[in-house]
């Protein structure tokens, strides 16, 4: 385990918090289900999760990708927010429901040159998402639209509507 996994275990115990650092291979189906299953039956199904897995992978042109950084890129950012998804949304229907949050970044949004396999990835887990919310698996989808409210406030609308032209 992690230092940082102790080191934060320690201050949710020092505010009177239960915690418990669970080791999981995010690209592996079995880690994924033994880590929900035991903090299920430890704490009860989770109230909200945050599904953040990403790795970076830049410096390939797209016609110079490595099969297996593209593979190992997809597996961690994609495969990994499938998988916490697949299990977690089940026990948190069983537990009466609670919120999850995709993390897509912007390279969920728009095209980032150099960096085929994480822009592949994080535009997988927006339409993921978005299947999610079709199918009634998640009641809102707001993450889009809070992301590109910041981005219009920090950057303006201009450069907003250039990144995101033809991404629905």
């Amino acid at each position: 385990m992690s230092g940082y996994a102790r080191q934060t275990v320690g201050l949710i115990a020092e505010e009177g918090g239960r915690a418990e650092a669970v080791a999981v291979d995010i690209g592996d189906e079995l880690s994924v289900r033994r880590a929900v299953t035991q903090v299920a039956a430890t704490f009860g199904g989770p109230d909200f999760a945050v599904n953040n897995a990403g790795i970076p992978s830049t410096g390939h042109i797209l016609t110079e990708m490595p099969v297996h950084e593209w593979e190992r890129v997809l597996r961690v950012n994609l495969t990994g927010t499938w998988l916490r998804l697949k299990y977690e949304l089940p026990v948190m229907k069983q537990d009466g429901g609670g919120a999850i949050v995709n993390v897509a970044s912007n390279g969920g949004l728009y095209a980032i040159p150099g960096a085929p396999a994480y822009v592949a990835s994080k535009h997988g887990v927006v339409g993921l998402s978005k299947v999610a919310a079709y199918e009634g698996q998640f009641k809102k989808q707001i993450a889009r639209a809070e992301l590109q409210r910041q981005l219009r406030r920090r950057i303006g609308e201009q450069a907003v509507q250039r990144m995101t032209a033809d991404t629905d």
